[in-house]
């Protein structure tokens, strides 16, 4: 969800991203399809500026920047390795989750690695969330938490799951006075 608007981005196999205005009602459509492919993840940034990705197509991932009308292509450089998971603006970079956490500058239509967070001694990443200092990772029937950016190993670990967890979130509590 877009904090600046309100709006609520839902990537979809139809190789199109649907944005719903202050997350009601019907949805403007935007296809992205012969940008990136089916799109798989999406992710705002603080500025509204929406982020598109399909884990078909390493080189490029798609964008609406704030206010504009359609989608257009971006480049990422160096390209985010094979295997990556995911897409998420961490409030200062666009991230992705491969063998570490990637770390995308953005300038434009363009984005440019800056740096990689090593995560070690985990297996079978499938999903992440970067909320804050933290990272979460998913791992075979467990989740790792990971001091972010810093990296390394694990600090904790959520486990109790019968089986692969995927996706997650975060939800923040609000302050207690």
């Amino acid at each position: 969800m877009d904090s600046r608007t309100g709006n609520l981005a839902v990537a979809n196999s139809n190789g199109d991203v649907a944005i719903f205005a202050e997350a009601t009602g019907t949805p403007t459509f935007y296809p992205t399809k012969t940008l990136t492919g089916d799109p798989f993840n999406v992710t705002y940034d603080n500025n509204g500026n929406l982020y598109i990705a399909s884990n078909r197509n390493r080189n490029h991932i798609a964008w609406l920047p704030y206010g504009a009308s359609s989608v257009s292509k971006m480049r990422l450089r160096p390209v985010v390795p094979a295997h990556h998971i995911g897409l998420q603006y961490d409030g200062q970079y666009l991230t992705y989750l491969a063998d570490g956490i990637y770390q995308y500058s953005l300038n434009g239509s363009k984005a440019k690695r800056k740096n990689i967070v090593s995560l070690y001694n985990i297996c079978c990443k499938a999903g992440y969330f970067i909320q804050g200092s933290v990272a979460f990772v998913t791992g075979q029937n467990v989740v790792y938490t990971f001091s972010y950016p810093a990296g390394g190993y694990y600090t904790s670990v959520i486990a109790g799951f019968t089986s692969q967890p995927y996706g997650l979130t975060v939800s923040v509590a609000p302050t207690r006075k």
